[in-house]
């Protein structure tokens, strides 16, 4: 086991962007983090674990560093114990957490309703509070398929459902944390239901911006406009079975309003993008309160359904580009009005 977390930790180290002396201290953490579990002491005292590992490294003559760092990789312990802040001790605790939610789900262990004899769930809640009160921005997928590859240099096959299993049990209870912090389990579950993410810190972000925008006067408008304009197109959909999602023809339109907002639409769709690469969920939001305006714009001055075939389908499917681009922010459709 301290082969695997001594790798874990290594790549992690090159992920935080460690320096060389700091990714030798790593490895250095790595290997003497579980010796104490050798001992007569922590076989006599389990709870000692970690605690005497520190006393014996600084017995030998390690450094503080070094010491303080096998006593904090155990954190947090639970939902209030404070977390690790040194860059080595968050390395090396991350590792220990994940080679554990790894190995046991690889061993056909799960947590299952009120079960959870392994404490799953509180290493998933350490990895969880480690990241997001470090502010660390990395991929988890990325550090669990580490882990399991380092499973299978040992000869232990974890296979990539293992992998895919773990990051969704952690993203679950991410899920769990982010409604314990205050955020409505609508937005939450509007936040994942559209990012295929794994970078703890953006999932948080993006639902953290979305609870505000939906708390403010502009947020509860869009929030309406948008129901309104789906509720348009899949009643349409349904009646006469096509899909409202194709291209917009610009040059069927002739009214003010759906020009404006098709423009609208037009210019928001790149901004957004770049917006979201650059994690700015608040810019994004500001950019979709705008959008409401033209949107309400559109139903004061605009009929949809209309005699003219090509116009009408023309109008649905630009109500349509609303849904679709919107959908690449969250999903509007789960938001309790």
């Amino acid at each position: 086991r301290i082969d695997r977390i001594k790798e874990l930790s290594s790549c992690l180290a090159g992920l935080l962007d460690f320096m060389p002396s700091q990714q030798q201290l790593t490895r250095r953490i790595a290997e003497l983090c579980k010796f104490d579990l050798q001992t007569q002491m922590v076989n006599e005292f389990p709870e000692l674990q970690g605690v005497m590992g520190k006393y014996y490294a600084l017995m030998q003559g390690e450094s503080d560093a070094v010491a303080e760092a096998i006593v904090s990789h155990y954190a947090p312990l639970g939902p209030t114990m404070p977390c690790p802040k040194e860059p080595n001790s968050v390395c090396l605790a991350l590792s220990d957490k994940i080679d554990v939610l790894v190995g046991m789900f690889a061993a056909g262990e799960r947590a299952t309703g009120s079960k959870d004899p392994f404490a799953l769930r509180r290493a998933a809640l350490g990895i969880i509070r480690i990241i997001l009160e470090n502010g660390i921005r990395v991929s988890l997928a990325e550090i669990v398929h580490s882990s399991s590859k380092a499973y299978a240099s040992q000869g232990i096959d974890c296979g990539e459902e293992v992998a895919r299993d773990v990051v969704v049990f952690v993203l679950e209870r991410l899920k769990v944390h982010l409604r314990d912090c205050g955020i409505r389990h609508d937005v939450v579950t509007a936040c994942f239901s559209v990012a295929n993410d794994s970078d703890l810190q953006r999932l948080k972000l993006r639902a953290e911006a979305l609870r505000d925008f939906l708390s403010s006067s502009d947020g509860s408008r869009m929030l309406t406009v948008y129901n309104r304009a789906m509720n348009i197109v899949g009643i349409e959909e349904k009646k006469q079975k096509e899909s409202y999602r194709d291209t917009v023809i610009p040059e069927l339109f002739s009214e003010a309003a759906e020009i404006g907002l098709f423009e609208r639409l037009t210019s928001l769709e790149v901004g957004i993008e770049v917006a979201l690469v650059d994690d700015d969920f608040v810019g994004v939001m500001k950019s979709v309160a705008d959008l409401g305006a033209a949107i309400a714009t559109f139903f004061d001055e605009v009929k949809v359904n209309i005699e003219d075939e090509k116009i009408r389908k023309n109008r649905l499917c630009l109500l349509g580009k609303i849904g679709t681009l919107l959908e690449s922010i969250a999903d509007f459709s789960v938001i309790e009005g």
